[in-house]
């Protein structure tokens, strides 16, 4: 029995946010013959359980909230958790995020957060840095944002307030500016009760001390009973990289960032030419493959 753990944004979504008929036919093949396929994203839980049942995919492990979150079943046994970020910590944070004036979203068990006007600040702000940075391209970050913008369980409030802030799974932070998000990821890099990841060049993700993709994929494989020497983890971004550092194997899509490249065992097609339907159909012989050309 393997383990696949697949990202969802870059991976096994294609750029419109759908999964492919072959990735869905890939998929239940796999579970069909005994493997397990174990979805992890950076989304809400309830916002990955809503992609899935719109394709049909059932049966699926999911880490959410880039490890946050936890839902599967082991035997009869459901398994059911989430992590959130200290209160104290969480009202820092937000407080500091205010200042800097940016894009905030709130991940709750059951809810995203966000102000009404915050879209359309956003958006404003990115007018602005086209004028201001000549490298800035306006229509490449509306495409990055787009999972951001469109994702299912967002509720625009008038103000979040303290009382909204008691039990934050996850903050994503979103900007044009990217000078700007990296002065906040070394702000926040300081406070040892949160821990910080990324799963685009345009946001930032701030999740409770200790929670990664990696560590909540060991949880998983315990539980399963799975060795990590027989997981295989496919993914495109920084929010990826901790499965790749403990996974037995893992599979980088064409269209991901470099850093991930260059950790994978392999490299897979692009997510909007069925990546994750190549990966799984012919794993382990391209696998075999790659290794081979490495040892030439």
């Amino acid at each position: 029995m393997k383990l696949f753990a697949i990202d969802l944004d870059g991976t096994l979504l294609k750029s419109d946010h759908t999964i492919s008929a072959e990735n869905v036919s890939a998929i239940k093949k796999r579970q069909k013959d005994g493997d397990i396929i174990l979805i992890a994203t950076g989304r809400a839980s309830f916002d990955a359980q809503n992609i899935l049942r719109k394709h049909h995919v059932h049966g699926c492990p999911i880490i959410a909230s880039n490890g946050a979150e936890l839902q599967y079943k082991v035997n009869e046994n459901s398994i059911r958790s989430s992590t959130s970020i200290d209160p104290q910590t969480s009202e820092k944070i937000f407080r500091y995020l205010n200042e800097e004036e940016l894009y905030i979203q709130v991940y709750l068990e059951d809810k995203i957060l966000l102000e009404s006007d915050a879209t359309d600040t956003l958006l404003s702000r990115a007018t602005n840095e086209k004028v201001l940075n000549r490298s800035f391209s306006y229509d490449t970050f509306i495409h990055s944002i787009q999972a951001q913008l469109g994702q299912y369980g967002v509720h625009p409030i008038d103000l979040i307030t303290k009382n909204d802030l008691s039990k934050v799974i996850k903050f994503m932070i979103v900007s044009p500016n990217q000078s700007l998000l990296k002065k906040v990821e070394r702000r926040l890099s300081m406070i040892n009760s949160c821990s910080i990841s990324s799963s685009g060049a345009y946001n930032l993700e701030v999740m409770s001390a200790g929670i990664s993709k990696g560590e909540a994929l060991k949880k998983v494989t315990s539980d399963y009973e799975i060795e990590l020497r027989d997981t295989i983890a496919i993914g495109d971004n920084q929010n990826d990289l901790s499965m790749f550092q403990v996974a037995g194997c893992s599979i980088a899509m064409k269209n991901a960032d470099e850093s991930i490249k260059n950790i994978a065992t392999y490299e897979t097609l692009d997510h909007n030419h069925n990546g994750v339907a190549n990966a799984l159909n012919d794993y382990p012989s391209n696998l075999i493959e790659r290794l081979k050309r490495v040892n030439i």
